[in-house]
């Protein structure tokens, strides 16, 4: 997989009709934007990733503030959020929580 990054020039959309490169069938494709938001697997707050957390744990399915290897939380139990409280994994792109910043950063778009 390569990247290539052109200068604006009135042809560019003419990369997209190739087909081959020195006997090499390929495909070129425009870059996909993502429209997530990037949540951190440490506290489970979006807005950073664990890199840059300083932030103490929060388990995903439980939302107490350890790692995952030092749940007690039964498997049959229900989750619950670490950033709503709600009976979901911290995770879940439902949540309140998610859905409200998502709202606020695509003002016009529905999110239900």
């Amino acid at each position: 997989m390569f990247f290539v990054d052109l200068e604006p020039q009135v042809n560019n959309k003419e990369i997209y009709k190739l087909e081959f490169i020195q006997n090499t069938k390929i495909l070129v494709e425009a870059t996909r934007i993502k429209t997530g938001i990037i949540q951190c697997i440490r506290c489970h707050d979006y807005g950073h990733s664990k890199t840059y957390c300083r932030k103490p744990f929060n388990y995903v399915n439980c939302g107490q503030p350890h790692n995952s290897q030092a749940c007690t939380k039964p498997k049959d139990t229900p989750d619950t959020c670490a950033l709503c409280g709600g009976s979901h994994p911290a995770n879940y792109k439902g949540c309140t929580v998610y859905c409200d910043l998502k709202a606020r950063r695509h003002p016009k778009q529905n999110y239900e």
